[in-house]
């Protein structure tokens, strides 16, 4: 171990724990230790010697390893706590393990203690980084949703497969659902198989190549045709595998409207203006007719 080790020894022989101790050293854990004889020694260690392991006798006079683990696992502190006693059958050993204890060793065989104290503390510090994973990754996707559902955007999130993981509430409520009962759904459970395979097959299409694409296509909400417009990504692992599609799209029907209504309106007026401007020519036309004719007349 990098650090040196705090280890409380719940023993009421002195003997007994000096022989943890040296057997400690020679399996080359660098630690100090704390000897306590007595539930009350034992609770004010907790407190101010805060161990990184408690090995513990079975029974004492008036205290033994069953109430001193009901009273770690009260203080809510993952503390491994292994037993070593010289009188305890396996019965109760398994008992004491199911109970809390992370293992135990007899007396008799004190040469496994190091491995079995070094087995637990690296199976607590497994534990404790696979806890702040959790906690990174909670805190991650709370971040995620709190983004997600204040985008006015619809956002989904697919895997390999093209079975939703996740999407926001505005999605959600166009599919008429809760955010949780997307997951483990397809498009063909919301969508005309016309259209929910024209969904996959652009889904498909961006995983293959990798690259960012925007989309204008046909999207039914309340029953009613609309049009989207959809940028799908890429969604990787921490080696950059592709493992999913994440997606994110909003409604452009108005504006595709006012688009037409714009383009109806320049070509009505590209209309006007070319007649307008061969009346004009023709006016011209006519008035040196005129003037022509004058001359004429004139002479």
């Amino acid at each position: 171990m990098d650090k040196e080790l705090r280890i409380l020894i719940v023993e009421d022989s002195a003997a007994d724990a000096e022989l943890i101790t040296k057997e400690l050293g020679k399996g080359g854990l660098v630690h100090t230790s704390k000897l306590v004889k007595s539930k009350d020694e034992f609770l004010k260690a907790l407190g101010e010697y805060i161990p990184d392991i408690i090995l513990c006798d079975y029974a004492m006079p008036g205290f033994g390893a069953p109430e001193a683990l009901e009273i770690v696992k009260k203080t809510l502190r993952k503390i491994p706590f292994i037993v070593v006693s010289g009188a305890i059958g396996e019965d109760l050993a398994v008992e004491i393990v199911k109970s809390g204890a992370v293992d135990y060793v007899m007396k008799d065989n004190i040469s496994k203690l190091t491995m079995v104290v070094t087995r637990a503390l690296k199976e607590n510090e497994e534990r404790i980084e696979r806890k702040l994973a959790e906690e990174t990754l909670r805190a991650s996707e709370a971040r995620y949703r709190l983004l997600a559902e204040n985008l006015p955007q619809k956002v989904f999130l697919k895997d390999r497969n093209l079975v939703y993981i996740s999407c926001n509430g505005h999605y959600a409520r166009d599919l008429k659902i809760k955010i949780e009962e997307v997951k483990g759904k397809t498009d063909y459970d919301f969508y005309p198989k016309e259209l929910a395979e024209k969904y996959r097959a652009d889904d498909k299409r961006v995983m293959d190549s990798g690259k960012i694409e925007d989309i204008e296509e046909k999207y039914i909400q309340d029953g009613q045709d609309r049009t989207v417009h959809t940028v799908k990504t890429p969604s990787r692992d921490e080696q950059g595998n592709v493992i999913g599609i994440l997606g994110i799209f909003w409604d452009i029907t108005e504006r595709k409207k006012m688009e037409e209504e714009a383009r109806k309106r320049l070509q009505e007026l590209e209309v006007f203006y070319k007649a307008s401007v061969g009346r004009e020519e023709r006016i011209l036309e006519l008035k040196k007719e005129i003037e022509q004719l004058k001359k004429q007349l004139g002479k």
